[in-house]
């Protein structure tokens, strides 16, 4: 289990670094952040408006969700993984059939 030391960076100030930068340069993404141990707690609080998953419930946590098993986790991203891939198949024909049907 990571311990926190005395430095001013945790995971809640890492992820907010990472997405602020991906909003400069211009890509808007909704953060999925997922954790198990009592230090991903900084990242759940600092996501507010991410989706935060915790593994294993617990009562105190700032997640907004929880899995309660890790197995629970892999399904969740295969089904995002599925269904990310099938939206990006979709746009892209999409897109094609806007470009040929345009006047």
């Amino acid at each position: 289990m990571p311990k926190k030391g005395n430095v001013p960076w945790n995971k809640g100030r890492a992820a907010q670094f990472i997405l602020q930068h991906l909003h400069k340069a211009g890509r808007r993404c909704m953060p999925i952040y997922i954790g198990d141990e009592p230090s991903d707690e900084d990242a759940f609080k600092e996501l507010r408006h991410g989706i935060t998953v915790r593994v294993g419930k617990k009562a105190s946590s700032a997640a907004h969700y929880y899995f309660n098993r890790r197995e629970d986790v892999d399904a969740f991203l295969a089904e995002l993984e599925r269904v990310t891939a099938n939206r990006a198949a979709v746009s892209k024909y999409t897109r094609r059939a806007q470009m040929i049907l345009r006047p």
